[in-house]
């Protein structure tokens, strides 16, 4: 982000420091202010926009929930409740009010109003722990999907707090979910441990198909040529291709020699493409129509682990983190490296929003900054 016209970081928490927040002058590589912040790993991180004010919302080994003002550059609200380590965070809008949801090893989906910082719902249900959160709208009313190292993905009422729908079918641990509409119907897609990926209709809470398949750690959605697929990846370095109307494989994008750590989508000169970052530390940009490979991204010397994608300026950009403790931002049109991160320690999720501000979560601190004066550049 950029404060007084200057670029800053902010991380949040610190192993051998009691986890304080620091905000950082990238130019100057000074600490401008230091706020206490997480005790543990930062394993999940979300963003969304409260009152005109960007906030980002983060879920910690530590078990709290903490909402961090972008602006400002201080945490707004430390939301305290799970007993257990929070793995998964996701937003929604309840009755006109934002609001974070979370999802913890105590195997409970809590509810947070941003604005006030109360806990307006507990969800209880799942017997083990919360591993994929999501939300969406399922006639005219808010709903979040968790699913759970249970096998189960339930969809909750965010008004109510009630479940509205328990979908049973998966044998091990759900690895990944998301969201889209089908044939005009919301559907909710969920991968699994047990190697099946599921379409559930989140109005009847059918399963419309079942795809056995060697890759489900994780997922994406993209609409190819007017249908809409799911990318999924797993261990064997191959990212899997699915019509989710006819639950054909269309695609195996092949060239990874490990597992596939995160797959994203974005859209490249009009044509949709995923971008996959691997243990063997490329990232591959495939076209998802001709299912040919665009870009071999070099440059990680470690696993790659998280990848997002945002249009900038009318460019297609992929950030993506690693082991080797970097974060590398990529022009998809090109293939080339706009700039390298490099971090104290290695970052394990990433978000990035369309004003260029990228969310980092690194160890125990999460990192906020701008882009802004690398996609100047692009203009």
């Amino acid at each position: 982000m950029v404060v007084n016209g200057r670029p800053v970081a902010v991380t949040a928490g610190g192993g051998g420091d009691g986890g304080m927040v620091r905000v950082w002058d990238l130019n100057s590589g000074h600490v401008t202010h230091s706020l206490a912040g997480h005790t543990g790993w930062v394993g999940a991180v979300a963003t969304a926009v409260v009152d005109g004010r960007p906030l980002a919302v983060s879920g910690g080994e530590d078990g709290d929930v903490r909402v961090w003002d972008l602006t400002a550059v201080h945490a707004t609200h430390t939301l305290t409740g799970h007993t257990r380590e929070v793995g998964a965070v996701a937003m929604a809008v309840v009755d006109g009010r934002r609001v974070a949801i979370s999802g913890g090893e105590d195997g409970e989906v809590r509810v947070w109003d941003l604005t006030t910082g109360h806990v307006t719902l507990t969800l209880t249900g799942h017997t083990t722990s919360v591993t994929a959160l999501v939300t969406a709208v399922v006639d005219g009313r808010p709903v979040a999907i968790s699913g759970g190292r249970d096998g189960e993905v339930r969809v909750w009422d965010l008004t109510t707090g009630h479940v509205t729908l328990t979908l049973t079918g998966h044998t091990t641990s759900v690895t990944a979910l998301v969201t889209a509409v089908l044939d005009g119907r919301p559907v909710a897609i969920s991968a699994s441990f047990d190697h099946t990926v599921r379409v559930w209709d989140l109005t009847t809470g059918h399963a419309t198909l079942t795809v056995r398949t060697r890759f489900g750690m994780t997922l994406a959605i993209a609409v190819v040529d007017g249908q809409p697929v799911a990318i999924s990846s797993g261990e064997n370095g191959t990212v899997g291709v699915w019509d989710l109307t006819t639950g054909h494989a269309t695609h195996s994008l092949t060239g990874h020699t490990g597992w596939v750590r995160a797959v994203a989508t974005a859209v490249v000169d009009g044509r949709p493409v995923a971008v996959a970052a691997c243990e063997d530390s490329t990232v591959r940009v495939w076209d998802l129509t001709t299912g040919h490979a665009t870009h071999s991204l070099i440059g990680h010397t470690g696993i790659g682990c998280a990848v997002a994608t945002v249009m900038v300026v009318g460019r297609p950009i992929a950030v993506t983190a690693s082991w080797d403790s970097t974060v590398r931002v990529w022009d998809l049109i090109t293939g080339s490296c706009l700039t390298t991160l490099t971090l104290p320690h290695r970052a394990q999720c990433v978000e990035i929003s369309a004003d260029a501000t990228v969310v980092l979560g690194m160890g125990y601190e999460v990192i906020v900054l701008t882009l802004e004066p690398v996609f100047r550049r692009l203009r």
